[in-house]
């Protein structure tokens, strides 16, 4: 049994585009979820990628499977708990002001499957810098984490203006490479 759980920022786009290569190599589904303001859920295989992009772009959480999910819960948690094994990409929020945190799960009791998903893992912490600040803009604390990862393009964005937000609360991050 194996547990994932990684956070790092990355623009959407780089997210998804990843993602749909991932399950186009592996031959995986790709579940693409809303959670706001009505929940959904969308399986999709390799096949259906690119008639469905909209679908990808809304997506507020997406899980990878080796097998065909049950879809029928009507409710987030309820579809986790029955679908267990799966690769979750919580997305952080983007707009034109902020990009935040992405989150990546998994719980998996079958070996193969984890030794899958941290190899998809291992191979998307290849292409991103590290080393940031963390900053509380309340009380202007700051600490320096040295393996906090991102994407090129999060960097660009950042050096660009916007801002690098925590997933949940006020922290902000300055990107900068380790020093």
């Amino acid at each position: 049994m194996g547990y994932i759980n990684f956070q790092f920022h990355a623009t959407k786009k780089e997210i998804t585009e990843y993602l749909k290569e991932c399950t186009k190599m592996y031959e995986l589904f790709m579940v693409c979820i809303q959670l706001f303001p009505m929940y959904t859920c969308e399986v999709l295989n390799k096949n259906e990628l690119e008639y469905n992009s909209m679908v990808i772009d809304n997506s507020q959480v997406i899980c990878l499977f080796h097998y065909k999910p049950i879809t029928s819960p009507k409710k987030y948690i309820d579809f986790i708990k029955m679908n267990s094994e799966s690769l979750i990409f919580t997305i952080g929020q983007q707009d034109d002001n902020f990009i935040k945190e992405t989150l990546i799960t998994a719980n998996a009791k079958n070996d193969v499957i984890m030794k899958n998903w941290k190899r998809i893992l291992s191979d998307f912490k290849k292409n991103m810098l590290k080393g940031a600040w963390v900053v509380n803009p309340q009380n202007g604390a700051k600490e320096y984490y040295k393996n906090h990862r991102y994407t090129y393009l999060a960097k660009k964005a950042f050096e660009d203006g916007i801002e690098i937000k925590a997933f949940a609360g006020w922290c902000i991050y300055l990107l900068c490479e380790e020093d």
